[in-house]
């Protein structure tokens, strides 16, 4: 990946106040290096983990007031793997988009949603779901109606879930 790309990035993220951000360094590429490739695949595998181990058990006795630092350390991860061009398999696409799911802005959510289309291209067919989930979420929270019914609430006191 050109390094003038990663270092807009990096400047990006700098402006965007991304207290995470630091400069990326590129000593070796994902592309010209297959063990390089193969130590970022498995470091999106824990990153993925790590987030499916915080929403563990009831979802009321989670304390979101840690977990959401973890979940921006790990979008922040994953974005810069994603610079780094080391995003190739359809696990790897699924990995980040799991994380970004669990993001906080549209951005996120569409992220997400391109992510997961893109394993289900690389031949992972589980995805389908994760593509209609993010997409839905991604419209919720820019104020339109979703396509495919998967994102509900319910008003605090209510008896009542909406779609």
């Amino acid at each position: 990946m050109p390094e003038s790309f990663l270092a807009l990035i990096a400047g990006v993220s700098l402006l965007m106040g991304c207290a995470h951000a630091a400069p990326i360094v590129q000593a070796s590429s994902c592309d010209s290096d297959p063990s390089l490739q193969r130590e970022k695949s498995a470091e999106l595998r824990e990153i993925a983990r790590e987030d499916q181990a915080d929403r563990s058990g009831p979802y009321d006795s989670i304390d979101w007031n840690e977990v959401n630092p973890r979940d921006l350390d790990r979008r922040v991860r994953v974005a810069r793997l994603f610079a780094e061009g080391c995003l190739k398999s359809a696990s790897d696409y699924t990995a980040a988009a799991l994380v970004f799911q669990h993001g906080t802005t549209a951005d996120h959510y569409y992220q997400s949603f391109l992510w997961s289309n893109e394993a289900v291209k690389l031949g992972d067919g589980s995805q389908r779901m994760a593509v209609a989930t993010a997409i839905d979420r991604y419209l919720v929270k820019t104020n339109q109606k979703q396509l495919f019914g998967t994102q509900f609430s319910q008003d605090k006191g209510a008896e009542k879930w909406c779609i």
